[in-house]
Order: structure tokens, then C-alpha cells, then sequence
């Protein structure tokens, strides 16, 4: 009848096959840096998404032109805007042709998933880091006027510290002239 004291069984005899193996295989190569590569059967690339040249834009996937300043920044507000109107229109569009023409509802259903894609790219890699930038400063400007309530607040108790210990001063010092007047009159 086992028991809790009863050892395991000892391990399968097919168990000293396994062990630390011998070579370890070399780790996959890193991605190349500002170029293109295929992997899982898809192509892809490392270039910034909003590089015309290499990035999401040049493969065809933006229709209307993305707004990039010379510090490779994207106008947030401009940029919205304008996906906001054609976004809508293509849209309307898309929904149009696949009533119109059910047996294209292909070419539609691409048309949604590149303007979802690029709204999707806008909100995520534009409008949440400005987001968060904004939040950031509001909290830091916040911590700033609570440092500057404090040392006010300490500035003033060290004034009344001051001026308590003053009056202590000048009482002593009465209190010391009181002391050796009576000390010489008795």
C-alpha cells in the first residue's frame, strides 16, 4: 500500500538518451538594420514607417500623402484631419461597391484594411506618444508647483522659527539684566 514515504519509481531506462546536448546551435541572425528581408514567407523591413522611400508609405499602403516635417516628425493634427476626410469618403466608397457588386467585395474588403491600417499606424506610432508627452508634462508641472507650495510653507515656519527664537533672545537677555539686578540689590 503506498504511503508518502514511498519513493518515485526510478526514471526510464530510454531517460539517459537525454542530457545536455553537446553543441548548442548558433542564434538566428539579427534583423539588418535599414534594409529588407524575408521571413515566415513575408517580406519586411526596417525602415521607419513613414519613410517614403522604404517604409510602410513607399508599399503603397498610405494612398494620400503623410505630413513629415524635417525632424521626421509627423503633424498629428494636419495628419488627422485629413485621414478623417478621406477615410470617410473611401469608406462610403468601399460600403457602395460592395452593395453595388458583391462579387468584388474583395477588392472593397482590401481597400477597409489599408484605411484601418492607417489609421491604426497614425493613432499608435503619432497620437499616443504625443498623448503620453502631454500627460507627462502635465504631471511634472504638477510635482512642480507641490515642491514650490512646500518650500513656501517651510520658507514661513522657518520665519516663525526665527522670530520665536528671537523673542526667546531678547527674554533671556531681560530675564538675565532682571537676575543680576536683583543679585546686586540683595
Amino acid at each position: 500500500m503506498p504511503t508518502s514515504a514511498t519513493p518515485y519509481p526510478d526514471p526510464p531506462a530510454f531517460f539517459t538518451l537525454y542530457g545536455a546536448p553537446d553543441v548548442v546551435p548558433p542564434a538566428p541572425p539579427t534583423p539588418p538594420t535599414n534594409a529588407a528581408y524575408a521571413s515566415f514567407g513575408a517580406n519586411h523591413h526596417t525602415a521607419p514607417w513613414h519613410d517614403p522611400d522604404h517604409g510602410y508609405a513607399a508599399s503603397g499602403g498610405f494612398v494620400y500623402p503623410i505630413c513629415v516635417d524635417e525632424r521626421g516628425k509627423t503633424d498629428a493634427r494636419e495628419e488627422m484631419c485629413a485621414l478623417t476626410r478621406h477615410a470617410t469618403a473611401r469608406f462610403v466608397e468601399a460600403m457602395e461597391r460592395c452593395v453595388d457588386a458583391p462579387t468584388r467585395a474583395e477588392e472593397a474588403t482590401g481597400a477597409l484594411h489599408a484605411l484601418f491600417n492607417n489609421a491604426h499606424k497614425l493613432i499608435n506610432e503619432t497620437i499616443r506618444p504625443s498623448q503620453a508627452m502631454t500627460d507627462f508634462e502635465y504631471q511634472i508641472e504638477r510635482m512642480i508647483e507641490e515642491k514650490r507650495t512646500s518650500v513656501e510653507a517651510l520658507e514661513r515656519a522657518l520665519e516663525r522659527a526665527k522670530a520665536v527664537k528671537a523673542n526667546a533672545a531678547e527674554a533671556s537677555e531681560d530675564l538675565g539684566v532682571e537676575a543680576l539686578k536683583r543679585a546686586l540689590e540683595g
